[in-house]
């Protein structure tokens, strides 16, 4: 990109060799280290050139090209200020709002994540591109403890957070998002269904956001706010055909046939061309690029390469251009095939591919008619509406239950051609050891239908790591995963299998469905409550972080002899127990709980404990002192603690075995509620 830019400054906070050895071989290239601000304040003697003109580029973004190199958009100052002027236009940004900078720099979004905020003198929250790429969860509690209001983010990465939210029931984590955003993937009808579902409850009612463009036109060229179910219900033709909406505001849309004429009809398919002060200058020194910027009609437009029809005066996206291929010379348009497809009232939906230089077609339905009879229809259809050379045959129309899709709910184009191949006897030989299991095919299934990759039998011994699974596809791949178990399993369970095989090996429902933990309460055996006291004391100072508020140190001695007095008191206690683990044969864990109002003794033995029990106390009591608290029975969950030896994986599935215990004793007892703390930072994010 440097090479191709040719930029007479670059502007870095790195001391990479590899952009010394570039700008070695550009003479006229000056290297700025924001590093040497920080080390010697002289000042600068760059001299920052005057850019007030509109149509001054602002900044190059280098995206992807035809020819696999990187090409650069040209940005103006005002492209950029026409999109942020439109935001703040139509979504009314006011003092109480906080945005979200996520995106990476090379991508256009970071922009408006920046600008359409700092410029009205609203924060933003910088967040941690480790945190949105790995961990569902702390992204939702960053987030939650920043208090975003606004927040962009593609449909997969939605996707996930309804999911991890519904099966954490933490919606109270969601109320303070007014606006989420979508772009950069096609939204869906099942994606906005789950999205009302999980904030129908909610204090505040968001809304979702539809954008649809590109980095030659700033980000976005049109967009639509969806408020309700309702209104999905309303607009939203099929499960794939959400509208992309209307214009942004001094910008504008045409469809045009292969012709290059304007179609001005509802619901006839064309190729989407933007126009505008959306625009970008255009592609900086690739020319191969530049048919993409065009004039028509005395008109600057760019050809997106994308179809789409109008319905209402709403734009839809119906494909790329690039489903337009050729056999034997004839064109053959599949966006075109899917489209005529969802006016056949007997499926659900149809998807077109090409096989070998010949068309074909998978497709869902519920109808009762035979697939004979479907097969007919559906040619009988598409012969009234496109070439009869555009059309899969009857051998190639194949019905399937359901279109396989990915995680980020795009078609699974690959595993379609692989049911085909499947269908004809065309595939080779393949090990059948695994996959001639009913049950592994479909783990395996779930795993494709979740990442994208497809598991051979060669490949299973492989990690989960070395597979691309990541937590993201963990959550998904969990829930996937109990609908088709008859014994559902924890969550702590599943994070324990670490490979392919490992799951295979214990998908069995009688195996997943297992604990490997059994608790053993302290009335049966007196001594169990010391071994409680002595992992607790084992693990205090490295897992707690109450050091932090209560810098004292306190020794394992000190630990003992202010607990022991409890431990004397609740060692025949028919609540507290210890956990054993099975296949280990030893102690992993435990809990000291007791009635509220039931107060075991305690030693003072310095000023720590005195703080610390201070403290715990203070907590205690302001939870109790609740509305919704007052005059019931609580069980105060006071210590849970698990082994020293215990790897953090292992404490996390114990912890949560143990509060599983807690509610159901909390149940047998007759409790009205369940009061407990928790110091430790791996555990707090995750328990009950």
């Amino acid at each position: 990109m440097i090479n191709d830019a040719k930029p007479r400054l670059i502007i870095t906070n790195s001391n990479d060799t590899k952009i010394k050895q570039i700008i070695g071989e550009n003479q006229n290239v000056k290297l700025f280290n924001l590093n040497d601000i920080l080390i010697n304040d002289n000042g600068s003697d760059i001299i920052i050139p005057n850019t007030n003109s509109k149509k001054n580029v602002a900044c190059v973004l280098y995206t992807s090209g035809s020819t696999g190199l990187p090409k650069g958009v040209l940005l103006s100052n005002e492209s950029i200020m026409n999109r942020l002027f439109w935001q703040w236009d139509e979504f009314r940004l006011d003092e109480t709002d906080i945005g979200a900078f996520k995106t990476s720099m090379n991508f256009v979004d970071h922009i408006a994540e920046i600008f359409a905020f700092i410029l009205k003198g609203l924060p933003i929250v910088v967040i941690d591109p480790e945190i949105t790429s790995s961990s569902i969860n702390a992204l939702i509690d960053t987030l939650y403890d920043y208090k975003v209001t606004y927040f962009v983010l593609v449909p997969s990465l939605l996707r996930n957070i309804l999911i991890y939210t519904k099966a954490t029931k933490n919606y109270f984590k969601l109320n303070h998002i007014k606006r989420y955003v979508c772009s950069g993937e096609k939204l869906t009808r099942d994606l906005l269904d789950l999205f009302f579902e999980v904030t129908s409850d909610l204090k505040i009612k968001p809304v979702v956001s539809n954008f649809y463009g590109s980095t030659e036109v700033t980000a976005d060229i049109t967009f639509i706010t969806f408020k309700s179910k309702e209104q999905v219900e309303k607009l939203v033709l099929s499960k794939s055909d959400v509208p992309i909406g209307v214009p942004i505001s001094n910008s504008r849309v045409y469809l045009f046939d292969e012709n290059m004429q304007i179609i001005d009809t509802e619901d006839k398919i064309g190729e989407i061309y933007a126009g505008g002060k959306c625009l970008a200058n255009g592609y900086l020194k690739n020319e191969n690029e530049t048919n993409k910027f065009v004039t028509i009609n005395n008109e600057y437009l760019f050809k997106t390469g994308d179809f789409g029809y109008f319905h209402d005066s709403l734009l839809y996206y119906s494909g790329r251009a690039d489903s337009q291929i050729k056999i034997n010379g004839k064109r053959v348009d599949l966006a075109e095939l899917e489209f005529h497809s969802t006016k056949i009232k007997e499926i659900k939906s149809l998807v077109p591919l090409v096989y070998n230089d010949f068309p074909i077609a998978f497709y869902e339905s519920d109808s009762d008619l035979s697939t004979e009879i479907l097969n007919e229809i559906i040619i009988g259809h598409l012969k009234d509406c496109v070439y009869e050379h555009m059309i899969p045959n009857i051998h190639n129309l194949i019905r399937i239950e359901s279109i396989p899709l990915l995680y980020n709910g795009k078609i699974d184009k690959q595993k379609l051609k692989g049911i085909y191949e499947d269908k004809n006897q065309a595939l080779q030989h393949r090990d059948t050891k695994i996959e001639s299991k009913n049950f592994a095919k479909k783990v395996l299934d779930i795993i494709q239908k979740i990442t994208g990759i497809i598991v051979k039998n060669s490949s299973s011994d492989l990690s989960f790591d070395k597979l691309g699974i990541n937590s993201l596809n963990y959550v998904e791949i969990y829930f996937e995963l109990n609908e088709i178990l008859h014994k559902k399993i924890s969550f702590d369970q599943f994070l324990s299998i670490k490979s392919v095989n490992e799951l295979l090996d214990q998908s069995a429902e009688k195996n997943l469905g297992k604990s490997i933990y059994r608790i053993i309460k302290f009335s049966e055996n007196e001594s169990l409550a010391f071994e409680v006291l002595n992992m607790f004391v084992g693990t205090f100072n490295d897992r707690n972080i109450i050091h932090s508020t209560f810098p004292i140190e306190s020794t394992e001695k000190n630990l003992y002899d202010c607990f022991h007095p409890m431990v004397e008191y609740l060692k025949s206690s028919d609540k507290c127990f210890v956990v054993f683990d099975v296949t280990k044969q030893k102690y992993v864990g435990g809990c000291f709980i007791y009635d509220y109002d039931d107060n075991p003794p305690f030693t003072i033995v310095n000023e720590f404990f005195f703080h610390l029990l201070e403290l715990l106390d203070l907590v205690a009591k302001m939870a109790a002192d609740k509305e919704k608290l007052r005059n019931k029975k609580i069980l105060y969950s006071a210590i849970v603690t698990t082994s020293p030896e215990t790897s953090q994986e292992e404490n996390v599935m114990i912890i949560n075995f143990i509060e599983e215990n807690i509610i159901n004793i909390g149940r047998e007892f007759d409790f009205d509620a369940i009061l407990t703390t928790n110091t430790s930072k791996l555990t707090q994010r995750i328990s009950t």
